[in-house]
């Protein structure tokens, strides 16, 4: 059974479910409150840690929820993101991470002892190529180019170069073909194939015990060890 990170998104509940909790099946405590992550964004994940921004004040911040520990970025030069996809390259402990968030007009990066953001505009040959409403939702990082890959759909993908500092287009002909060439793989909503794997497995309609928090459930993250999508 997973880990399961979650929250309910009315801020103005203070009770644990309606605050960010973390949960292990089978714990005597399984519900853990998460104080530190009331009233954020979750931007990204990557091996047990979250980027997080708390637009009230600006500050934007990696937390591991397992142990609670915390490390403070230079303050966002905006109160919001929006239409953004983000990303970061290695573990925020590692010399080398750096992190990304890509909008539909500006790209915002910084490496870690940076203490200023590194803001570059995306070419308007290239911002116009599609509607403004268009919302960029995902984003990747290959280390061998060292570039940064964001997309809407596969049909509407950027890439940004650290070496560069600059924003391109990638050519996308053929989207079945083409997705292909990326230099990662992208997993579409995998937990509902984990939650119908789990009621089959152990014949409940309630396999992770989400049900006992009282409160519909918006998931911002989990880790499944040794998951096999059920092919039939």
């Amino acid at each position: 059974m997973p880990w399961i990170l979650a929250h309910n998104p009315n801020p103005k509940d203070t009770t644990i479910t309606n605050n960010c909790f973390i949960y292990k099946h089978q714990s005597p405590y399984p519900y853990r409150n998460l104080p530190d992550l009331k009233a954020c964004m979750f931007l990204a994940s990557y091996q047990g840690w979250l980027l997080v921004f708390k637009p009230k004040h600006r500050s934007i911040f990696f937390f591991s929820p397992f142990s609670q520990s915390k490390i403070d970025l230079p303050h966002f030069p905006y109160k919001h993101i929006r239409q953004h996809a983000t990303a970061f390259s290695d573990l925020p402990t590692s010399p080398h991470c750096l992190v990304f968030i890509g909008t539909p007009n500006e790209v915002l990066v910084i490496a870690r002892g940076q203490t200023t953001w590194t803001r570059r505009k995306v070419p308007k040959t290239i911002s116009r190529l599609w509607p403004a409403s268009t919302i960029w939702t995902h984003a990747g990082y290959d280390h061998k180019t060292q570039t940064f890959y964001y997309f809407e759909d596969w049909e509407r993908v950027l890439r940004y170069s650290v070496k560069d500092n600059k924003v391109y287009k990638h050519p996308v002909n053929d989207v079945v073909k083409d997705i292909y060439t990326l230099p990662f793989h992208y997993t579409d909503n995998p937990f509902p194939q984990a939650y119908r794997y789990h009621m089959r497995r152990h014949d409940t309609g309630d396999p992770f015990h989400i049900r006992q928090a009282g409160q519909p459930l918006y998931l911002c993250g989990y880790i499944l060890d040794n998951f096999v999508p059920n092919s039939n």
